[in-house]
């Protein structure tokens, strides 16, 4: 027994995949820093090969491409067991996410008196 998947434009028209594919534009947009601008970074700032910085993008993706799909599994089955409570993870981002922002802009250094909430 084999298992094919239907071709996206069997199940799907031309313009619905059109649209689910749009919807991953902003994300190109706010990646595109990162691999544009972030590797000359580090090879300024902290004299790193431009090959190492490159095999190490390049495994953040190939380890973020096994990953997708089994965390989608994973929170897919979480939701449809647990309906109630599938927006919890949401909502509790913000709290998360505040001390990895704050350690992103804060400065090394800085006195007390600082006006930034990120002090």
């Amino acid at each position: 027994m084999s298992l094919q998947a239907a071709p996206a434009s069997a199940s799907m028209g031309a313009m619905a995949c059109l649209r689910y594919g749009l919807l991953g534009l902003p994300l190109a947009f706010v990646a595109l820093p990162l691999y544009v601008v972030l590797p000359h970074h580090y090879a300024l700032t902290y004299q790193l090969p431009l090959a190492w910085i490159g095999s190490l993008l390049l495994a953040a993706r190939l380890g973020d491409a096994l990953i997708d799909p089994w965390l989608g599994r994973w929170v897919t089955a979480c939701t449809h067991a647990h309906p109630a409570v599938s927006w919890a993870p949401g909502g509790s981002q913000p709290c998360c996410c505040w001390p990895a922002w704050c350690s992103c802009f804060s400065r090394p250094g800085r006195t007390r008196n600082c006006q930034s909430p990120c002090c």
